[in-house]
């Protein structure tokens, strides 16, 4: 079971639901005796049916009912807690909420999809994969949204399915593998979804992702009935074998964030990822094109129209990421139809519509510095995780402006020295980042809201706010923008001026943009709470929060300190004491050995103890029983460890014990939460192994560290680079 609370002013309600769930076949979860609980309400709700609001992605509405003098009154209407919903769904939260004839539907990790009353937060329906443990193969487990046609609600799963749901009542229509019309589409070649895909005139228009994994990026249109539309998707780099694609592990070019769609003329533009490996480029010469890129297609038949490249030859992983904006704005005194978009690598574009013809490009918006990476580490900024990541801006007609959700988080980036040394650890279809990346020794990384006029192309103001900017923005009719905050505020400031109006603490980071809608003339606002594992110490609660005038103005507890690690990487940041890692019983040669993944945000939380791509190194005696005791600090990710031959590494799956019982419960699925796992193994060959998570992916993107059998050691000892 799991709750619903529903705030009228001061009063807190909570209705305790039946939360049923389908199992991704034919099952849709329903109340009231099994039947499907539909919204009775009569006054016409003006929703959010796509993505961006409008198919031009400005995340603008028309509503004006909150306005700067009475969001004063703004409080807590109804919030839902997913994780006691469903136990399965795990921390963070980056879903977009769509709104339509009075349902919101809104996604969380795992694939997860909700339909509640908009206004009121009543549960309607609760789909539910039925291959909830495959999707715990995956370091990332996010979903951003799901879109809305022909009565029907789609959702791209991690494990590269199409999902269609009847709107109405939760049940399965279809569901078909990307792989039936695009046969390389695989996890274990690499791919994922993670984004949200777009409805229009009859076409589900997807893109990819796993950009880091060396896979082929494309976009792909379906009909309603999830059939292919196109004869063949968009590849958005050469076909393997030819031009910069030579190289059996080059790639890259996928799609993170949804499609923006010209309605006047039927083009659609996208942002193109970073090319692959990350930060080694000896074996992907040139502009490698189009990665790092916006794209204009022609929706109906796919075929390119025009391309401009944002970063030549990236060596930083500094993509193209949020979704493009297409908007009428004043230009130079004169009205043009613009699309813009902000990358990673922290400048902002915007180009001609029509020709893509450059207006304004290379306008920075954050500290830039981007030298070659070294093999002994190079500093850059803004960072890999930096920039403008897939947050998105929003434009506003009524000041000219648009405003950028930055991020300031510099990095240490270690380049390969050769190719051979960058695919040490993986191959095709396992991340290879060509090589580490970590923290920046003592700098917090931070956020920015900058605004940019778009008669001048010139920055207005910037503002800077205390966690990475990874939510986004929406804006009123009024010139009120709203956004969520790593430190858990949902904020609304006057986008003219750059000044705070009114914010509200929700318990935990945001790492989505709100929704907005109305209802019989009353404005609300939706947010989806929960961060992301990669920034503010998110990724450990999973909520919807929905705000409207004279609602419950009580607020949270405010999260966590945050913990910014680095990402990807094997460089280590603050660690566990060394003392506890083991225990040794010389008498009884016996030893106890603790491992923590998760610990920091080294390698995107895929660590144990801090350390990855084995270097920690723990020597044990031979012949000594050993005990392994695994806790998992991740509130995202699952994980587990096994101990495996050394020439594990680059293995996707097909894992072998190296020990009879060398292993945590079911260690492809892994598990979440703070209990203990525990093995014991005789150490009774000597050699070197390798302390692997055996969830698929985990060990390949460097989480192992070393594990030597030593017939002349004495105790067990750790060492570490």
């Amino acid at each position: 079971m799991g709750k619903v609370s529903r705030m009228l002013g001061a009063a807190v309600l909570t209705g305790v639901l039946i939360a049923g769930c389908t199992n991704g076949k034919d099952s849709g979860t329903v109340g009231n005796k099994g039947k499907a609980t539909e919204t009775t309400q009569k006054t016409e709700t003006k929703g959010w049916e796509t993505f961006g609001f409008n198919y031009g992605n400005t995340r603008h509405v028309p509503y004006n009912q909150i306005t700067k003098d009475n969001i004063k009154d703004l409080g807590l209407v109804w919030s839902a807690d997913f994780k006691e919903l469903d136990k399965e769904i795990p921390g963070g939260n980056q879903g977009f909420p769509l709104v339509v004839n009075d349902v919101l539907y809104t996604t969380t990790s795992y694939n997860h999809i909700f339909a509640f009353e908009a206004a009121t937060g009543k549960l309607l329906w609760h789909w539910k994969p039925d291959s909830i443990g495959s999707f715990k193969n995956f370091g990332l487990n996010v979903n951003r949204g799901v879109a809305y046609g022909d009565g029907k609600v789609y959702m791209l799963t991690l494990d590269n399915k199409i999902v269609s749901v009847n709107a109405k009542t939760g049940k399965t229509v279809k569901i078909v593998k990307i792989s039936d019309a695009i046969p390389e589409v695989t996890a274990e070649n690499g791919y994922y979804e993670t984004t949200a895909p777009i409805f229009y005139k009859g076409k589900l228009l997807i893109g990819c992702s796993g950009a880091d994994n060396g896979v082929r990026g494309f976009v792909m249109a379906y009909n309603a009935d999830l059939t292919p539309a196109w004869d063949e998707p968009f590849w958005n780099v050469p076909p393997r074998g030819t031009g910069w694609m030579k190289n059996k592990f080059s790639g890259g070019g996928t799609v993170w964030m949804p499609v923006t769609i010209d309605e006047e003329t039927g083009i659609m533009y996208y942002s193109v990822a970073n090319p692959a490996p990350d930060f080694y480029g000896e074996d992907r010469q040139g502009d490698n094109k189009w990665t790092d890129s916006v794209v204009a297609l022609d929706t109906n038949t796919g075929k390119m129209v025009w391309a401009r490249q944002q970063v030549s030859h990236d060596l930083w992983d500094y993509d193209t990421a949020a979704s493009p904006l297409l908007y009428k704005a004043t230009v130079g005194g004169k009205i043009r139809k613009v699309v813009s978009v902000g990358t990673k690598g922290g400048e902002w574009f915007a180009y001609d519509a029509k020709t893509g013809k450059p207006i304004y490009e290379n306008v920075s918006f954050a500290k830039i510095s981007h030298p070659n990476p070294t093999p002994k580490g190079t500093l850059v900024y803004p960072g890999a995780l930096g920039g403008q990541n897939y947050a998105p801006s929003t434009y506003d007609p009524a000041t000219n402006i648009l405003l950028i959700p930055g991020i300031e988080q510099p990095m240490i980036i270690y380049a390969a020295k050769n190719q051979k040394d960058n695919v040490k650890n993986g191959g095709p279809g396992t991340s290879d980042f060509g090589t580490t990346m970590a923290a920046a020794t003592n700098i917090k990384p931070y956020g920015t809201v900058t605004a940019i006029d778009l008669n001048t192309g010139k920055k207005l103001y910037q503002n800077k706010v205390s966690e990475p900017m990874r939510g986004g923005f929406t804006s009123n009719a009024n010139s009120i923008a709203f956004y969520g905050g790593g430190d858990g505020y949902l904020v609304a400031m006057d986008i003219k001026t750059g000044k705070t109006l009114w914010k509200f603490q929700t318990g935990a980071p945001i790492a989505a943009a709100p929704t907005i809608f109305e209802k019989g003339g009353k404005d609300y606002i939706a947010i989806s709470v929960g961060g992301t594992s990669t920034s503010s110490g998110g990724g450990k609660e999973s909520k919807i929060m929905v705000f409207a005038l004279g609602g419950n103005k009580t607020q949270m507890k405010a999260a966590a300190a945050s913990d910014n690690g680095a990402g990807h990487g094997s460089k280590k940041a603050s660690l566990p004491k060394e003392g506890t890692w083991i225990t040794n019983d010389a008498a009884n040669k016996k030893a106890e050995l603790l491992l923590i993944s998760g610990y920091n945000g080294v390698l995107s939380g895929m660590n144990f103890n801090g350390y990855g791509n084995g270097d920690m190194t723990f020597t044990v005696p031979l012949n000594w029983e050993i005990k392994v005791d695994l806790q998992n600090k991740s509130g995202q990710m699952p994980h587990s460890v096994m101990v495996v031959p050394e020439n594990t590494k680059g293995k996707v799956k097909d894992f072998k014990l190296a020990f009879k019982g060398a292993q945590t419960p079911d260690p492809l699925a892994g598990f979440i939460g703070s209990k203990t796992q525990s093995f014991t193994f005789k150490a009774d060959k000597e050699g070197t192994y390798l302390l692997w998570c055996a969830v698929p992916g985990h060990g390949s993107m460097g989480m192992y560290v070393t594990l030597v059998v030593d017939g002349k050691a004495k105790e067990t000892t750790v060492t570490h680079k």
